[in-house]
Parts: structure tokens; C-alpha cells; sequence
């Protein structure tokens, strides 16, 4: 069944692009999207970059910067830090119908304890490029009257990146892939927003598959996001992230009880195998409007149940939307 599912998924996505691809007239481009000429007021969310995908269609760059504190488990595996620099990429082929490539970038962790010494000497963090993802989302509901809008969306992440542990480490830890192999994943997701005065709204939910359930995990994963506007500028915002593991990996090592409860939520993926469960965060940050297609992000994250890798997370962003 989990073959079947695989395949159907490697059927969707092709089938998605070649008939968007045909369907499309490229010399008649709508690069506005549904933001253009003042449609929607577009004030995008800042923490879950990754799975929390707009429902709006941007023409966009957005540059990220994200610090992730590690905690440490009972066997002192892990602890320590994971930084990302990153770029997630939109273009808008008409006011419904857009081209995203959110997942990029280059990453380096730095380990706590027994995760970066060898027999009491030093050895040199992980650091590497993250995987490459690209896709297509379709905004089937678009209502510019009542500020409301709803988007569907499928994106294939291939082994395309180099970020692994390739030091001998503390067992099961040494010579784990973390972006490099395995088959990739395929994201499916449902995402919409709805504003009310000065109230924003956006929810969002999909399913992150593995296409190699042995070597990876596959998730559920949910957003529940609200910003105000305090000013013309200034946007503050909450918002409530969840991820959920419904398929455990089966990595030989992996299934040691020094490591279980560990995945990698967003960032990477170690193939949890045991006790893997449901992280839960909750976000705050505040949006500025530098002008009408510069805005400034930061935002704070903390874990609420079951930490994996992330006990906490700071992010800077910039969203510049032509």
C-alpha cells in the first residue's frame, strides 16, 4: 500500500507541472499574483518557513536566517545548535496558479558533550548544504470582496543536499545522513487565510511523505497563525505550530534507545524509529513594513510538548514581493 501511495505521489507531481506547464501562456505572466494592485494585504507568517506555506500567489525572494537550540537527551546526545541561512523563492504564473521553492540553503550545527568529541579530542561539526525543493500551488478559492483565500499545493524535496555527520561520534550518531540520501519527500498541503479589520487569520495543514519510509520518517504537520495591525507598519503576531509523526523510519542504528524521540522536526531528518510522538511550538514575532514590497521579520519559537531538536528557535527574516 505504502508503494502504491509512493508512486501516486511521483504521478501527481509530474502530472502537476507538465499540465501547468501546458496550460499556461508564459509570454502573458500575472507576476502580481493575488497580491497585485492591492488585493489582498499580505502579511505572511514568520515561524514554520518550511511547511507553513502562504495562501496567497507572491512573486517573491525571502531571505531567512534561523538559530535553533538543541536540547541534550539522558545519553547526552545532541545539544547545541543548528544555524540556517536560506532563501525561499515564488513566482506567481497568474493571480491563482504560482511556482514555489521553499526549502534551500546552507546549514552548520555545532554539538554539545559527547557529540563533537573523540576519545576526549575535538572533531568538526556537520555543516553542508540543505535539500532543494520546488512545486506548485493553486489558489481554488479567491476572494478579494470578503479577504478571504484558499490554496492547495503539492512540492518534491530531493536528496539533493550535503548535510551529514561524518565523524566518528558517539554511537548510533557517527556517519548519519541528515539531507544527502534516501528518495526525498513529497509535501502535500491545504493552507487559507481570511482577514477581518485589522485582524489576519491563516491555517494551514499537509502531510510530508517519505518516499523511502525505511530510511525516513513521514509527518503531519498543522499551523494555526493571527496578526494584527498595530500601525500601518508594525504587524505583531502569534502563532501555533504542530508536527506529528504517522510513519517511524527503520535506520540500521537508529532504533537505539540513546537516540529514540529524535527526528529533526522541519530542519532534518534522522528516520526516528522510536517514541517518535508529536512536537508542538508555539511562535511570536512582529512583521515592519519597510515599504509596500519590503517587509522585516523576527520571531521567537518555543517547544510546548516533546522538544526532538528544537527546545527553542529565533528567526530574521525579509520578504521583498515584487
Amino acid at each position: 500500500m505504502h508503494y502504491l501511495f509512493k508512486k501516486l505521489s511521483a504521478l501527481v507531481v509530474t502530472v502537476a507541472f507538465v499540465g501547468s506547464a501546458s496550460a499556461i501562456d508564459l509570454s502573458g505572466l500575472d507576476l502580481d499574483g493575488s497580491i497585485g494592485k492591492g488585493e489582498h494585504k499580505y502579511i505572511p507568517a514568520i515561524s514554520n518557513p518550511l511547511f507553513n506555506e502562504t495562501p496567497y500567489i507572491t512573486t517573491e525572494l525571502r531571505p531567512i536566517y534561523l538559530h535553533q537550540k538543541m536540547p541534550s537527551n539522558r545519553a547526552g546526545l545532541f545539544g547545541g545548535s543548528i544555524n540556517l541561512v536560506a532563501a525561499e523563492i515564488r513566482v506567481a504564473l497568474t493571480d491563482n496558479l504560482g511556482i514555489i521553492a521553499t526549502k534551500d540553503g546552507h546549514a552548520w550545527i555545532d554539538f554539545d558533550n559527547t557529540t563533537n568529541t573523540t576519545a576526549g579530542v575535538r572533531t568538526s561539526d556537520p555543516e553542508g548544504l540543505a535539500n532543494l525543493s520546488l512545486g506548485l500551488k493553486y489558489a481554488f478559492h479567491n476572494n478579494v470582496e470578503n479577504a478571504s483565500i484558499a490554496t492547495v499545493g503539492v512540492e518534491y524535496e530531493p536528496p539533493t543536499g550535503t548535510l551529514s555527520i561524518n565523524t566518528a561520534l558517539a554511537y548510533p550518531l557517527d556517519n548519519v545522513d541528515l539531507q544527502e540520501s534516501g528518495d526525498g519527500f513529497v509535501n502535500f498541503f491545504l493552507t487559507g487565510a481570511k482577514r477581518y479589520e485589522k485582524w489576519g487569520f491563516q491555517a494551514s495543514a499537509g502531510v510530508n511523505v517519505a518516499i523511502d519510509n525505511d530510511h525516513d520518517s513521514s509527518m503531519f504537520h498543522y499551523t494555526l497563525h493571527a496578526d494584527y495591525e498595530l500601525t500601518d507598519s508594525v504587524y505583531p503576531m502569534v502563532s501555533l505550530n504542530g508536527f506529528t509523526i504517522y510513519d517511524e523510519a527503520n535506520r540500521p542504528g537508529m532504533t537505539a534507545a540513546a537516540v529514540q524521540g529524535f527526528d529533526g522536526v522541519d530542519l532534518v531528518n534522522i528516520g526516528c524509529s522510536n517514541d517518535c510522538g508529536t512536537v508542538l511550538t508555539a511562535a511570536g514575532g512582529i512583521r515592519y513594513l519597510i515599504t509596500d514590497h519590503v517587509q522585516l521579520g523576527l520571531g521567537l519559537e518555543k517547544s510546548i510538548a516533546r522538544q526532538d531538536l528544537l527546545d527553542w528557535r529565533t528567526y530574521a527574516d525579509m520578504v521583498i514581493h515584487f
